[in-house]
């Protein structure tokens, strides 16, 4: 009992790990998103890239107070602009209390993020293993052997010849002297 118990606990974990990754990857692109919108809005606005480069505010507070925002109004879905909104309010506000940090969130990040050479270089050796194993598995996976062929029978007129008509009505077959 204490084994099935210990093999679904470890299950279990697992698939909370996997759920950790995947969040933690969704956050890595959000995050680079509204980097990207503030670095932006920052190079058009000197008063704002003064706010952003407060001690006090960071991305990943920006990112926090975000989704704590969107956990609070109990929607599913947001507009790019409200999104960016929210994360000029993070800068422009000083008076803000201190988000939690997420915990397993999924967020879907409309835009294309280009992944990094290691992101590249991970996944191209993850897709290489997939195929080793593949290979692997397929080689492993031996077909039981073909039965031999029953070889076909042929008469030959040799065999025509010699034999008798199958009733005394049916004429014989010509056999030269």
């Amino acid at each position: 009992m204490s084994k099935r118990k210990t093999q679904a606990e470890a299950r279990a974990e697992a698939e909370n790990t996997e759920k950790k990754q995947e969040s933690a990857k969704s956050l890595d692109s959000f995050s680079l998103t509204i980097q990207k919108f503030l670095d932006t809005r920052a190079a058009a606005d000197p008063v704002f890239a003064e706010r952003l480069k407060a001690p006090s505010k960071t991305l990943k507070g920006c990112v926090a107070y975000i989704i704590e925002t969107v956990r609070k109004t109990g929607r599913i879905g947001f507009t790019d602009d409200e999104i960016y909104g929210m994360a000029a309010h993070y800068y422009d506000e000083t008076d803000l209390p201190e988000a939690k940090a997420p915990g397993t969130v999924k967020v879907v990040v409309n835009h294309v993020v280009e992944p990094t050479e290691a992101d590249k270089e991970a996944a191209r050796k993850a897709a290489q293993q997939q195929l080793i194993e593949e290979e692997r598995k397929r080689l492993l996976q031996r077909k039981p052997a073909a039965k031999p062929a029953q070889p076909v029978v042929t008469a030959s007129l040799f065999d025509v010849w010699s034999r008798k008509p199958p009733c005394k009505s049916m004429p014989r077959p010509f056999r030269p002297a």
